[in-house]
């Protein structure tokens, strides 16, 4: 009887991780897919000046919530996905504290010089910025609700957003709104409504006067990951910057059409870290030989998995190539292999980064991902001047391939030092 008993709950812990997984997978897929479908809604609505200013608008916004995420979501995964209630409650506190305090510093920064310079594209910005404070709140909260366990939560609160903003937005073009800066307040306006009821289902108002205890208290992480993302994405914006310069626009056009297409990896990828870093942390003492094992296991599913996606993308006919693209399919078929190659570093990394950041240990990816990001602005160019855009694809791959072991020498190093588990940070709430 013992033993049934047993068994049942191993069977229903293990149907409620992938309870978990699959929540968390469609909340990703959910937020990656409405950002998709905005572009695409936004660039039939406002035509090709109405959308190069929401282009470079949602550009500025992805840049700082990158920056938000690596500040305070990641430092409170890795704090407070084990933590008591009481504790999170006050962590959570904090972190939308501290995401309020970045927003509003952005704002006063670029603000003012957006109205300086002047345009739809700086008025866009502007419309973004002034409200990106209360939509870092709610990209807090997503990974707060998936840190409680409650990634149902996280993917309900992203749909109430896009029922709003879609709703919102189709209305207005109907109605024949074509201005961009109109039809952003919409989507940052509605983003309002879904912050406002992700705190209201989590029951913990911000806290600015706490928000600087916590980035006082995870400086030790969080520095090395605003540092990682600032590095990874300023070379790679760069490399295709260079492309563009050493080429022309069509060049740059394949590389993005491919990554276009190997989205849903991407999704997987971020997904599976989501996911899996909470769920590693809530467990400090899963033994080093089981810690290995997830490395291996994730990293090995991801990685056939790209091979299986991007093989299958190449394998297309030619007349299907051209429905999902256009007359950009022929180029971005030439970078396709290249790019899957690429994915497949980032599939095989995963799960050392993963493990390595769920012990606490950011130095250890900032190395790797600095040396990816010299090899981005080295390789890339190269390869395009040797081989044009395929060359160039190529030296994506490079850059994310060749540095893909260390990641699991680096892991090796912090399993070797790792230390039992020490209680999570508390911070001091001031009511």
């Amino acid at each position: 009887m013992a033993r049934r008993r047993t068994v049942r709950g191993t069977g229903s812990a293990r149907s409620r991780l992938i309870g978990r997984a699959g929540w968390s997978f469609a909340d990703q897929a959910l937020s990656s897919l409405s950002n998709a479908a905005l572009s695409i809604l936004m660039a039939k609505a406002t035509g090709v000046e109405g959308y190069g200013a929401f282009a470079v608008a949602f550009t500025v916004f992805t840049f700082l919530a990158g920056v938000s995420r690596a500040l305070v979501n990641q430092p409170y995964l890795m704090t407070f996905s084990g933590a008591a209630p009481d504790a999170a409650r006050a962590g959570v506190r904090a972190g939308t504290g501290l995401a309020l305090i970045f927003g509003a510093g952005c704002a006063v920064l670029i603000v003012p010089v957006a109205l300086v310079v002047g345009g739809s594209a700086a008025a866009a910005v502007s419309v973004v910025v002034l409200f990106l404070p209360v939509l870092l709140v709610q990209d807090v909260w997503r990974s707060v609700f998936v840190a409680r366990q409650q990634p149902r939560a996280a993917a309900a609160n992203d749909a109430l957003w896009a029922v709003l903003q879609f709703g919102g937005l189709g209305v207005a073009v109907s109605a024949g709104v074509r201005d961009p800066v109109v039809l952003i307040l919409i989507w940052v306006g509605t983003g309002w409504v879904a912050a406002a009821a992700a705190v209201a289902r989590g029951r913990a108002l911000p806290s600015v006067r706490d928000g600087v205890g916590f980035a006082r208290r995870t400086r030790g992480a969080s520095r090395f990951l605003v540092a990682e993302w600032l590095t990874v994405l300023g070379a790679a914006q760069l490399a295709l910057l260079a492309v563009g310069t050493l080429g022309s626009p069509a060049d740059v056009g394949s590389l993005r059409a491919a990554q276009t297409l190997l989205g849903p990896l991407t999704i997987l990828v971020v997904g599976t870290f989501g996911f899996l870093l909470p769920e590693l942390v809530r467990r400090p003492g899963s033994s080093t030989r089981r810690l290995r094992l997830v490395a291996a296991a994730v990293g090995g599913l991801l990685t056939v998995t790209t091979l299986v996606w991007g093989l299958g993308l190449l394998a297309l006919p030619e007349h299907l190539g051209r429905a999902l693209l256009g007359d950009i399919w022929p180029g971005a078929r030439e970078t396709l292999l290249a790019m899957t190659l690429w994915m497949v570093g980032a599939a095989l990394s995963t799960g050392p980064m993963t493990v390595i950041r769920a012990c606490g240990e950011t130095r250890a990816t900032f190395l790797v991902n600095a040396l990816i990001g010299v090899l981005l602005l080295v390789c890339v160019p190269v390869g395009f001047v040797l081989g044009g855009a395929p060359g160039a694809a190529a030296g994506f791959a490079v850059a994310n391939l060749l540095p893909a072991p260390l990641f699991w020498v680096q892991l090796e190093l912090v399993l070797r030092r790792r230390r039992p588990p020490v209680a999570p940070v508390v911070v001091r709430t001031s009511g």
